[in-house]
């Protein structure tokens, strides 16, 4: 799966000495390019949604048992202050009551509502999904809000897996 392979690339990079805010970046491009590879096969392809998914799920699980050779790989050691982030980003609690994992999803649910009411996107996309013949007619390219939908399912996938990987 999509989450798989961008946490074994998230490891991998740390495990070779990239600091952990770039390995956590890397995490983010990747999981937004195989988001957009989702995007392009779904909507421009015209594959359904539920096959590309399917498909997808065992192209990443494959590509991840090659690329490890089945065999786990840890992430011990990591020095500086990216890890005392990296590991408070897990599993670490704000104020010492709330957890990282409920700040994290109240911060990724502020930028999706930004972004679904006060962008020409959000507009696009309850367009396109309140009626895809009238957003054509009014001009706008489904097939690209709908991809750009898959890259953002994609980012946030990667972020999920950053704090997997981090616990």
């Amino acid at each position: 799966s999509m989450f798989a392979l961008v946490s074994t690339i998230v490891a991998i990079a740390m495990v070779n000495g990239i600091p952990v805010f770039i390995a956590l970046l890397i995490g983010i491009i990747f999981g937004s390019i195989f988001g957009f590879i989702n995007g392009v096969l779904s909507t421009f392809a015209k594959i359904p949604s539920f096959v590309v998914g399917l498909g997808m799920l065992n192209a990443y699980r494959g590509a991840q048992l090659i690329i490890t050779g089945g065999r786990s790989i840890v992430v011990l050691g990591l020095g500086g202050i990216g890890a005392n982030f990296f590991y408070h980003l897990g599993g670490g609690r704000l104020f010492g009551y709330i957890p990282m994992m409920f700040i994290t999803f109240i911060v990724l649910w502020a930028i999706g509502h930004i972004l679904l009411t006060r962008t020409t996107f959000g507009l696009r996309t309850f367009a396109v999904g309140g009626s895809p013949m009238a957003s054509k007619i009014a001009g706008i390219n489904e097939n690209w809000v709908q991809t750009y939908g898959f890259v953002l399912q994609g980012i946030v996938v990667a972020v999920a897996i950053d704090k997997w990987t981090a616990k």
